[in-house]
This record gives C-alpha cells, structure tokens and sequence, in this order.
C-alpha cells in the first residue's frame, strides 16, 4: 500500500515536470548580417552584425538585437514553422514607399523555425 502511494507521488511529480518544461519559454539566439539599412518597428538598423536573441512562448517572442552587449533594437515576432529548414542565416526584407527596407522574418541556417515580424 504504502509502495502504491509513493509510485503515484512520483508520477504526478514527473508529469507536473514534464507539463511546466513543455509551457516554458523557448530561446534562441544566432547571428546576422544586413547588407543594407533596415527598420525594425521603428528603429533604423544600419548595415552590419547584429546577434539576435529571441525567447518564445508559441507562437509569440520577444526579439533582441544587439551589437556588441549593447541593446539596439527589441520587436515582437512570431515563431512560425516553414516546410523546410533554411540553408543560412538569412534577414528578408520589404521596400517600403519611401525607398527605405523593413525587415519581416529571419531565417536560421538548418532550422524550419523563422521569426516573422509584423
């Protein structure tokens, strides 16, 4: 009887501990390169490396980019899964009417995950 208990305590532990690591964030972080100038909701990212942390909570994450340790750049994005994994890094950008670009997802090389931006 007292075996019987013991065995049920351990297996509501494991599946409490199990369910809290399935709802716990999601973080990444890979490095870019912008060949060009870009807006990021509202902010002006001149050309060059930028690290790109992320934490998710499926499907939305909060999206850092930093030069150095300095912060640059923060948007909301969405974790969105494509067909296939990308093959590099990769920044897609939109023109906009007044000739400027606005970045709208990021690829990661050998992931099916991209970050897509509003």
């Amino acid at each position: 009887m007292r075996f019987a208990k013991l065995t049920q305590v351990l297996a509501l532990v494991l599946v409490l501990a199990l369910t809290t690591t399935a709802l716990a964030a999601a973080t990444g972080s890979a490095n870019i390169k912008l060949s060009s100038a870009a807006q990021l909701n509202g902010t002006s990212l001149a050309a060059g490396e930028y690290k790109v942390k992320w934490e998710s909570r499926s499907p939305e994450a909060d999206v850092t980019f930093l030069q150095g340790k300095k912060t640059v750049a923060t948007a909301h994005a969405k974790l969105v899964d494509r067909d296939q994994a990308a093959r590099e890094n990769a920044v897609v950008t939109r023109a906009n009417s007044d000739g400027s670009e606005s970045i709208v997802e990021i690829r990661f090389e050998g992931k099916k995950s991209v970050l897509v931006f509003d």
